[in-house]
């Protein structure tokens, strides 16, 4: 879960989404928040969008892969972590932003695996898989595993 919102506004007296104080997530369930308690989602017209979601695509499209050509959630919450962490303040005259993972998972998820660890072009653009055995919310059964012949995305 990619969750790209605003905390505790210090100016709007509002509450935000607070990952310290929401209930814990059900197993399997994993959440990465945009920034940390009190601090604000930044954006920036050079990106188009905001920090978050700018080093979330570019983790996916690659950027955060591991030795084996994966993006596992795992890595991907990490190099956003990093990015955004240090891209903020030179973007947005010293603001902080620090996003955050709150979790229940044991198995860190494959979410793109890069087309040379698939065994395409080297040069081709990673492709999402589907979790082997992963079982949606709320279903007792896995997901079923496609057949040789249809296309993973």
């Amino acid at each position: 879960l990619l969750v790209d919102a605003w905390r505790d506004h210090p100016e709007s007296g509002g509450r935000g989404v607070d990952a310290d104080t929401a209930p814990k997530p059900p197993k399997g369930l994993t959440a990465l928040f945009s920034c940390s308690a009190g601090e604000l989602a930044r954006e920036h017209k050079s990106l188009g969008h905001g920090v978050f979601f700018h080093f979330v695509l570019k983790g996916l499209g690659g950027d955060a892969k591991d030795a084996d050509g994966e993006v596992t959630f795992g890595g991907l919450a990490s190099y956003v972590q990093k990015r955004v962490s240090k891209t903020v303040p030179t973007l947005v005259d010293g603001a902080q932003q620090s996003p955050n993972v709150v979790g229940n998972y044991s198995n860190d998820p494959v979410l793109v695996v890069a087309a040379a660890a698939r065994g395409g072009p080297p040069d081709s653009a990673p492709v999402a898989r589907p979790v082997p055995d992963a079982a949606p919310v709320g279903s007792p059964d896995p997901m079923p595993k496609p057949d040789a012949d249809e296309v993973q995305i």
